[in-house]
């Protein structure tokens, strides 16, 4: 069906702009990034190595989205949807952790800033979990004769 297949490609186009422009924001400024990353407890002695590695696998990511479009690659488009869904999942969960216990107040560092968490950010990082989901499901193989 045309709707799966033009409704999964623009799924993946908005995930990969979101995963871009969040690598663009932590790479353009590391120094506020690390400012975030301190303020987990959890976070803390790992903060030198998730400095540089989130932002990394967030362009390899966009990027693995975007060339899955372009190549029209439906196995490394539900591979890479299916990432993009794992890193919001714990996005959110370290969001909603953050929220519960009021730590990890410096930001919480998704797109640059130092703005306190917000329950906005877990809806808005919830929401993007919903969507990779959605496009995963949906760059499912045909199977039933209302598939093809």
């Amino acid at each position: 069906m045309r709707l799966k297949a033009y409704g999964t490609r623009a799924i993946a186009l908005l995930l990969s702009f979101v995963y871009g422009y969040s690598a663009w924001t932590k790479l353009a400024d590391p120094a506020t990034f690390k400012i975030s990353l301190e303020g987990y407890s959890f976070l803390r002695p790992w903060a030198s190595f998730l400095l540089w590695s989130v932002p990394i696998l967030e362009v390899t990511l966009a990027a693995f989205l975007i060339l899955s479009v372009i190549w029209d690659w439906r196995r490394g488009l539900r591979g890479s949807l299916l990432v993009a869904a794992a890193g919001f999942a714990a996005f959110t969960l370290v969001l909603s952790w953050s929220l519960w216990t009021g730590e990890g107040q410096a930001g919480c560092g998704c797109f640059g800033g130092l703005e306190p968490v917000s329950p906005w950010d877990v809806v808005r990082d919830g929401s993007f979990l919903l969507a990779a989901l959605v496009g995963f499901y949906l760059a499912a193989p045909a199977e039933g004769p209302l598939d093809h």
